[in-house]
Protein backbone atom coordinates (compact mmCIF):
# COMPACT_ATOMS: atom_id res chain seq x y z
CA UNK A 1 0.00 0.00 0.00
CA UNK A 2 1.50 3.29 -1.31
CA UNK A 3 0.03 6.90 0.09
CA UNK A 4 0.61 10.17 -0.95
CA UNK A 5 2.51 12.19 1.49
CA UNK A 6 0.58 15.74 2.16
CA UNK A 7 2.44 19.26 0.49
CA UNK A 8 1.97 21.39 3.63
CA UNK A 9 3.40 21.23 7.04
CA UNK A 10 4.35 19.31 9.35
CA UNK A 11 5.10 16.99 6.17
CA UNK A 12 7.22 19.13 4.43
CA UNK A 13 10.02 19.52 7.23
CA UNK A 14 9.83 15.81 8.05
CA UNK A 15 10.64 14.97 4.85
CA UNK A 16 13.64 17.47 4.64
CA UNK A 17 14.97 15.99 7.69
CA UNK A 18 14.13 12.38 6.24
CA UNK A 19 16.16 12.72 3.06
CA UNK A 20 18.96 14.04 4.94
CA UNK A 21 19.44 11.00 7.28
CA UNK A 22 18.69 8.70 3.84
CA UNK A 23 21.24 10.71 1.67
CA UNK A 24 23.35 10.20 4.58
CA UNK A 25 22.99 6.32 4.08
CA UNK A 26 20.43 5.87 7.06
CA UNK A 27 17.41 3.82 6.49
CA UNK A 28 14.78 6.10 7.74
CA UNK A 29 10.98 6.05 8.24
CA UNK A 30 8.14 7.73 9.25
CA UNK A 31 6.68 6.14 12.32
CA UNK A 32 3.76 5.96 15.06
CA UNK A 33 1.05 8.44 15.07
CA UNK A 34 1.18 10.71 12.21
CA UNK A 35 1.17 7.66 10.31
CA UNK A 36 -2.10 6.08 11.44
CA UNK A 37 -3.80 9.57 11.22
CA UNK A 38 -2.83 9.81 7.76
CA UNK A 39 -4.46 6.67 7.12
CA UNK A 40 -7.43 7.79 8.62
CA UNK A 41 -7.69 10.82 7.21
CA UNK A 42 -6.82 12.84 10.26
CA UNK A 43 -5.28 16.19 10.71
CA UNK A 44 -1.96 15.46 11.94
CA UNK A 45 0.23 17.50 13.97
CA UNK A 46 3.67 16.36 14.85
CA UNK A 47 5.49 14.06 12.60
CA UNK A 48 8.18 11.18 13.75
CA UNK A 49 10.88 9.85 12.26
CA UNK A 50 12.53 6.59 13.19
CA UNK A 51 16.04 6.24 11.74
CA UNK A 52 18.68 3.69 11.87
CA UNK A 53 21.18 6.47 12.71
CA UNK A 54 22.77 6.65 16.18
CA UNK A 55 21.63 9.81 18.50
CA UNK A 56 25.79 11.11 18.08
CA UNK A 57 25.27 10.55 14.01
CA UNK A 58 22.26 12.43 13.95
CA UNK A 59 23.90 15.15 15.53
CA UNK A 60 26.78 14.66 12.76
CA UNK A 61 24.16 14.73 9.80
CA UNK A 62 22.41 17.76 10.64
CA UNK A 63 25.55 19.67 12.15
CA UNK A 64 26.96 19.21 8.44
CA UNK A 65 23.38 20.93 6.96
CA UNK A 66 23.22 23.99 8.85
CA UNK A 67 20.14 22.50 11.20
CA UNK A 68 20.09 22.91 14.84
CA UNK A 69 19.09 19.50 16.98
CA UNK A 70 18.13 19.33 20.63
CA UNK A 71 19.25 16.19 22.59
CA UNK A 72 15.71 15.73 24.55
CA UNK A 73 16.25 12.58 24.70
CA UNK A 74 19.19 11.47 23.84
CA UNK A 75 19.97 8.65 26.19
CA UNK A 76 16.65 7.13 24.62
CA UNK A 77 17.69 7.50 20.99
CA UNK A 78 15.40 10.74 20.63
CA UNK A 79 16.92 13.70 18.83
CA UNK A 80 14.72 17.01 18.14
CA UNK A 81 16.05 17.98 15.11
CA UNK A 82 14.54 22.06 14.30
CA UNK A 83 13.44 22.58 10.25
CA UNK A 84 14.53 25.69 8.55
CA UNK A 85 10.96 26.48 8.99
CA UNK A 86 11.33 25.91 12.85
CA UNK A 87 9.24 22.80 12.71
CA UNK A 88 10.56 20.34 15.28
CA UNK A 89 10.88 16.51 13.79
CA UNK A 90 11.38 14.06 16.50
CA UNK A 91 14.20 11.07 15.19
CA UNK A 92 14.01 8.35 17.31
CA UNK A 93 16.72 5.88 16.42
CA UNK A 94 15.67 2.01 16.07
CA UNK A 95 15.98 0.44 19.48
CA UNK A 96 15.29 -2.28 21.79
CA UNK A 97 13.94 -1.51 25.36
CA UNK A 98 15.84 -3.24 28.33
CA UNK A 99 13.55 -4.12 31.66
CA UNK A 100 11.09 -2.29 32.95
CA UNK A 101 11.58 -1.62 36.55
CA UNK A 102 9.04 1.49 37.09
CA UNK A 103 6.40 0.71 35.05
CA UNK A 104 6.84 3.43 32.81
CA UNK A 105 10.32 3.66 31.01
CA UNK A 106 13.29 1.06 30.25
CA UNK A 107 16.09 0.76 32.34
CA UNK A 108 18.30 1.05 29.25
CA UNK A 109 18.11 0.76 25.61
CA UNK A 110 19.80 -0.75 22.69
CA UNK A 111 19.81 0.45 18.91
CA UNK A 112 18.70 -2.42 16.77
CA UNK A 113 16.86 -2.78 13.43
CA UNK A 114 13.33 -1.64 12.10
CA UNK A 115 11.57 -4.38 12.63
CA UNK A 116 12.88 -4.78 16.48
CA UNK A 117 12.03 -1.25 16.89
CA UNK A 118 8.09 -1.76 16.01
CA UNK A 119 7.55 -4.71 18.12
CA UNK A 120 8.36 -2.90 21.28
CA UNK A 121 5.18 -0.35 20.80
CA UNK A 122 2.17 -0.10 22.23
CA UNK A 123 -0.25 -1.10 19.77
CA UNK A 124 -0.05 -2.26 16.26
CA UNK A 125 -1.77 0.59 14.74
CA UNK A 126 0.68 2.97 16.18
CA UNK A 127 3.93 0.62 14.90
CA UNK A 128 3.26 1.10 10.92
CA UNK A 129 6.26 2.53 8.76
CA UNK A 130 6.30 4.81 6.18
CA UNK A 131 9.05 5.08 3.60
CA UNK A 132 9.10 8.87 3.20
CA UNK A 133 10.33 8.62 -0.33
CA UNK A 134 7.15 6.93 -1.90
CA UNK A 135 4.39 6.70 0.94
CA UNK A 136 4.91 3.31 0.97
CA UNK A 137 3.67 1.05 3.60
CA UNK A 138 6.48 -1.57 6.25
CA UNK A 139 3.79 -3.16 8.62
CA UNK A 140 5.70 -5.89 10.83
CA UNK A 141 3.26 -6.72 13.40
CA UNK A 142 -0.43 -6.36 11.75
CA UNK A 143 -1.35 -2.70 12.45
CA UNK A 144 -2.37 -2.17 8.88
CA UNK A 145 -5.27 -5.07 8.91
CA UNK A 146 -6.19 -4.21 12.39
CA UNK A 147 -6.57 -0.10 11.42
CA UNK A 148 -8.95 -1.43 8.48
CA UNK A 149 -10.91 -3.77 10.86
CA UNK A 150 -10.75 -0.96 13.43
CA UNK A 151 -9.10 -3.00 15.71
CA UNK A 152 -7.03 -1.39 18.96
CA UNK A 153 -4.39 -4.59 19.81
CA UNK A 154 -1.07 -4.35 21.77
CA UNK A 155 1.90 -5.37 19.66
CA UNK A 156 3.17 -9.22 20.85
CA UNK A 157 1.65 -10.38 24.34
CA UNK A 158 -0.79 -7.66 25.55
CA UNK A 159 -0.47 -8.35 28.98
CA UNK A 160 3.62 -8.08 28.90
CA UNK A 161 3.18 -5.06 26.88
CA UNK A 162 0.94 -3.12 29.19
CA UNK A 163 2.83 -3.97 32.08
CA UNK A 164 5.91 -1.98 30.34
CA UNK A 165 4.19 0.71 30.76
CA UNK A 166 1.04 0.72 33.05
CA UNK A 167 -0.66 4.20 31.38
CA UNK A 168 -0.83 2.20 28.60
CA UNK A 169 -4.03 0.92 29.75
CA UNK A 170 -5.62 4.23 29.77
CA UNK A 171 -4.00 5.09 26.44
CA UNK A 172 -5.89 2.28 25.07
CA UNK A 173 -8.96 4.06 26.44
CA UNK A 174 -8.17 6.79 24.91
CA UNK A 175 -6.96 5.63 21.64
CA UNK A 176 -10.44 3.14 21.31
CA UNK A 177 -12.68 6.64 21.91
CA UNK A 178 -10.98 8.98 20.11
CA UNK A 179 -10.38 7.19 17.04
CA UNK A 180 -13.49 4.85 17.12
CA UNK A 181 -11.80 1.74 17.43
CA UNK A 182 -12.98 -1.70 19.38
CA UNK A 183 -10.37 -3.17 21.31
CA UNK A 184 -9.53 -6.92 21.17
CA UNK A 185 -10.00 -9.52 23.86
CA UNK A 186 -6.61 -10.50 24.65
CA UNK A 187 -5.52 -6.92 24.92
CA UNK A 188 -9.35 -5.58 26.76
CA UNK A 189 -8.63 -8.96 29.60
CA UNK A 190 -4.86 -7.07 30.14
CA UNK A 191 -6.03 -3.89 30.56
CA UNK A 192 -8.54 -5.26 33.06
CA UNK A 193 -6.10 -7.01 35.09
CA UNK A 194 -3.34 -4.57 34.70
CA UNK A 195 -2.71 -3.17 38.44
CA UNK A 196 -2.24 0.55 37.75
CA UNK A 197 -1.38 1.95 41.59
CA UNK A 198 1.68 3.55 41.59
CA UNK A 199 0.72 6.14 38.97
CA UNK A 200 1.77 9.46 39.15
CA UNK A 201 -1.30 11.96 39.89
CA UNK A 202 0.37 14.38 37.25
CA UNK A 203 0.61 11.29 34.58
CA UNK A 204 -3.12 10.26 35.63
CA UNK A 205 -4.10 14.28 35.14
CA UNK A 206 -2.25 14.33 31.70
CA UNK A 207 -4.39 11.56 30.33
CA UNK A 208 -7.88 12.92 31.92
CA UNK A 209 -7.37 15.92 30.43
CA UNK A 210 -6.48 14.67 26.75
CA UNK A 211 -9.46 12.26 27.22
CA UNK A 212 -11.96 15.15 27.93
CA UNK A 213 -10.09 17.45 25.15
CA UNK A 214 -10.45 14.17 22.24
CA UNK A 215 -13.76 12.59 23.08
CA UNK A 216 -15.35 13.30 26.69
CA UNK A 217 -18.53 11.09 26.58
CA UNK A 218 -16.77 8.14 24.63
CA UNK A 219 -13.78 8.38 27.20
CA UNK A 220 -15.91 8.67 30.34
CA UNK A 221 -18.49 5.55 29.01
CA UNK A 222 -15.17 3.37 27.81
CA UNK A 223 -13.50 3.94 31.12
CA UNK A 224 -16.74 2.54 32.78
CA UNK A 225 -16.87 -0.32 30.94
CA UNK A 226 -13.29 -0.69 31.40
CA UNK A 227 -13.76 -0.52 35.08
CA UNK A 228 -10.76 2.15 35.23
CA UNK A 229 -13.05 5.36 35.96
CA UNK A 230 -12.54 4.78 40.05
CA UNK A 231 -8.35 6.28 39.17
CA UNK A 232 -10.33 9.54 38.48
CA UNK A 233 -13.58 9.89 39.74
CA UNK A 234 -13.59 7.47 42.53
CA UNK A 235 -17.48 8.46 43.49
CA UNK A 236 -18.54 8.22 39.72
CA UNK A 237 -17.14 4.88 39.62
CA UNK A 238 -18.88 3.68 42.88
CA UNK A 239 -22.49 5.09 41.54
CA UNK A 240 -22.44 2.35 39.19
CA UNK A 241 -23.04 2.39 35.39
CA UNK A 242 -26.09 4.08 34.69
CA UNK A 243 -24.96 7.03 36.62
CA UNK A 244 -21.73 6.48 34.07
CA UNK A 245 -23.96 6.89 31.31
CA UNK A 246 -25.59 9.59 32.17
CA UNK A 247 -22.84 11.62 33.08
CA UNK A 248 -20.97 10.60 29.45
CA UNK A 249 -24.57 11.97 27.75
CA UNK A 250 -23.67 15.28 29.70
CA UNK A 251 -20.60 15.58 27.48
CA UNK A 252 -21.66 15.02 24.00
Amino acid sequence: MDVVLPGNEPWVSARLVADALLAAGFETYLVGGCVRDLLLDRPVKDVDLATAAHPDQVETVFAVAGMRTIAVGKAFGVVVVVSPSGINVEVASFRNDGQYVDGRRPSAVSFSTAREDVERRDFTVNALLMDPRDGRIVDHVGGLDDLRAKKLRAVGAAAARLREDRLRVLRAVRFAAHLGLWIERETWAAMQATDLAGLSGERLMQEWQKGLVQAPAAWVRLLGEAERLGEFCPPLAAAGSSAVGEAARSLE
